[in-house]
């Protein structure tokens, strides 16, 4: 694979001089009608019986338009590249064909967690901690559960709790106490954080226009902020406490996925530890709109490899983190909560 990538993609990278960026943003507009492109026009020229030189010089087209962005450099080339290579080093090393048990205990733990929170952590299913709670005989602690999950914002407090118990306080514990290893070395450094931040704002920066038009629509305004302040509530402190917690949620899944799941295999799997993440990320966005589910393995895809690259998840944190806390922020100026918060009389 290492000299497929070679061939295709060869060592003379793009320069970033005479505006650059400007030609990254436009390209970054185009990269779904070249990946339609990509998967169609082979088809359709096969269907018609064009030459197979065809076919080839139009992959030729669609690889040197790709060789000449400096973001698909930085984003999956380098990191591909880089990541193969310690996983081709950590073979060498590794005894025979020996188990790799981090591997596994690294998948045994994710999906373990992912279980956990599915069944006990998600708020429409808090009646199995009821079940459990009266099976061990704490009927009122069940019934004092009960009524306090009445209430929205506990609702969201313990769905939020759950989440960041099943994506950091748990794999946390594994690579401490089992594994006997670094937080840092699991995206939690702060070294290299700040490296190629252009990228994150590029994307952010692409995706607030369709954040934008969304807003307008009625389904959207129903579905965010998740909070949903009754009328004539301020939104201080209990809207502002939600935030809060959306935020730590998204942190504990950005450490989950681009950071205990990537970087606990990437040493064996190398770039493809990427791809074992993206699946059970895409498939925690099942229930949701089809286009958010399909989103969600480009999203993965993207910043488990910018993970991979920085060794970091944190700007991927302020990435996630930001386009949510928009999403909350156009709806409530949409509907107007927010200029009805600044006329409420204390």
């Amino acid at each position: 694979m290492a000299e497929e990538t070679k061939r295709d993609w060869g060592d003379e990278r793009p320069k970033q001089e005479g505006g650059w960026l400007i030609r990254e943003i436009l390209r970054l507009y185009t990269y779904p009608f070249v990946l339609i492109a990509w998967l169609v026009v082979p088809w359709l020229m096969l269907l018609v019986r064009r030459p197979e030189a065809s076919r080839l010089a139009f992959r030729d087209k669609v690889m040197r338009y790709m060789r000449g962005s400096v973001m698909i450099w930085k984003v999956f080339v380098d990191p591909f590249r880089e990541s193969n290579e310690e996983a081709r080093e950590t073979a060498v090393g590794a005894e025979g064909n020996s188990v790799d048990r981090k591997v596994f205990i690294v998948l045994i733990t994710s999906a373990l967690c992912i279980t956990c929170l599915e069944y006990f952590g998600m708020s429409n299913r808090y009646t199995h901690v009821t079940w459990t709670l009266n099976f061990l005989g704490f009927e009122d602690a069940a019934a004092g559960f009960n009524t306090w999950m009445m209430d929205q914002l506990n609702r969201l407090t313990y769905w939020a709790v759950a989440c960041v118990t099943c994506y950091f306080v748990i794999p946390s514990f594994v690579i401490v106490v089992v594994l006997r290893e670094k937080l840092t070395d699991y995206g939690l450094g702060i070294a290299g954080a700040l490296k190629d931040t252009w990228i994150y704002v590029l994307f952010f920066g692409t995706v607030l226009p369709a954040l934008i038009f969304v807003s307008f629509d009625p389904h959207f305004q129903a579905t965010y902020p998740f909070y949903d302040p009754p009328p004539g509530e301020s939104l201080w402190p209990r809207f502002w406490m939600w935030e809060l917690l959306y935020l730590a949620q998204f942190f504990a899944l950005e450490f989950f996925f681009r950071g205990f799941m990537v970087h606990g295999t990437r040493q064996r799997l190398g770039y493809y530890a990427v791809a074992v993440m993206m699946v059970p990320y895409c498939m925690i966005h099942f229930g949701k709109p089809m286009p958010e589910t399909l989103g969600a393995i480009i999203a993965g895809i993207v910043l488990g490899s910018l993970s991979l690259k920085a060794r970091s998840i944190w700007l991927g944190v302020a990435i996630h983190g930001s386009v949510a806390l928009t999403m909350d922020f156009a709806s409530l100026a949409q509907t107007g909560r927010f200029l009805a918060e600044n006329q409420v009389v204390p």
